[in-house]
């Protein structure tokens, strides 16, 4: 039974719907590029689905959490289109918050640019990037002043999300106290192993994103999310529906560290070496991908 004094929290987020650049294959960054058509379709199609998770979740007693958007502009119209169908649907005001935190990552002197323009302009440059990558993936950065890192990116995520787990505590489950020895008996074993059974869970907060398509990526590496199969990559205009799953216990002294590794219960994800970097010890499950394209 989870402490009825804490918050089970639910974090949905949404991608931004589809621009001009994206169709051009242009860097964005933080430059103030809008939704084109697609792109407003795409975010009325989220809208719809995102109250179709939220309604019913508040019917059964669940309260709003951190309701937050990008203040990139392509961020903040889809969100004002996904709280404009969400209020006419259920009657439910979806008030987004503007949060610097959530925007792109800043693509330096790639910004507004595509690759190939970028290495007429600039050859080899780019090259120099993927050879730094290759070497340090969490410290490389795009060219150009203001560019930044995977690690500079997961500094202003991560007070968000540390802000929905600390205000609550939320009773997380390591592997033991599931009585489960592999990662597949631990999701059959956890409330949130159905699709729908989140509508049976008491005492949950829901919290709503609206971010951009890189950061989403850095999100799921610390969430210490399983990606394969449909998961893989989030299109313009998705939302995806996460939930605490599990909260790895320590690892034993000397275990073998890497991207891909075994942990020390038989069939068991191990936890990724950049969520364990940034103190990340909780696996989230996701719960529901919905593809609106």
């Amino acid at each position: 039974m989870l402490d009825q004094s804490k918050k089970f929290p639910l974090l949905i987020v949404v991608r931004h719907g589809q621009t001009d650049f994206n169709l051009q294959k242009r860097f964005q960054g933080h430059l103030p590029v809008s939704l084109n058509e697609t792109g407003q379709m795409q975010a009325a199609r989220s809208g719809a689905l995102l109250g179709n998770v939220v309604g019913p979740l508040i019917e059964y007693g669940a309260v709003l959490g951190n309701i937050l958007t990008s203040d990139l502009l392509r961020a903040t119209e889809t969100a004002e289109i996904l709280s404009s169908v969400v209020r006419k649907q259920s009657d439910l005001d979806l008030n987004f918050v503007t949060d610097p935190n959530l925007r792109e990552y800043h693509n330096g002197e790639l910004a507004g640019m595509t690759l190939k323009e970028h290495e007429e302009l600039r050859s080899g440059v780019f090259q120099e990037y993927l050879d730094e990558f290759d070497r340090e993936p969490d410290e490389a950065r795009f060219p150009g002043k203001g560019s930044e890192s995977k690690n500079m990116v997961a500094s202003r995520v991560l007070p968000l999300l540390n802000d929905i787990l600390l205000k609550n505590e939320p009773k997380i489950h390591s592997l033991p106290e599931y009585g489960a020895e592999n990662w597949k008996q631990a999701v059959e074993r956890n409330p949130f192993s159905s699709a729908v059974s989140h509508f049976r869970i008491e005492n949950v907060e829901v919290h709503v994103w609206c971010t951009h398509g890189g950061i989403l990526e850095t999100l799921f590496e610390l969430l210490n999310a399983d990606r394969r199969g449909n998961h893989s990559y989030i299109r313009n205009g998705d939302l995806v529906l996460l939930a605490p799953l599990l909260r790895y216990p320590l690892l034993p002294e000397g275990h073998a560290k890497g991207k891909g590794s075994e942990y020390p219960f038989p069939g068991t994800l191990f936890p990724g070496a950049f969520s364990r970097r940034h103190g990340c010890d909780i696996a989230w499950r996701i719960v529901r991908h919905y593809q609106v394209t």
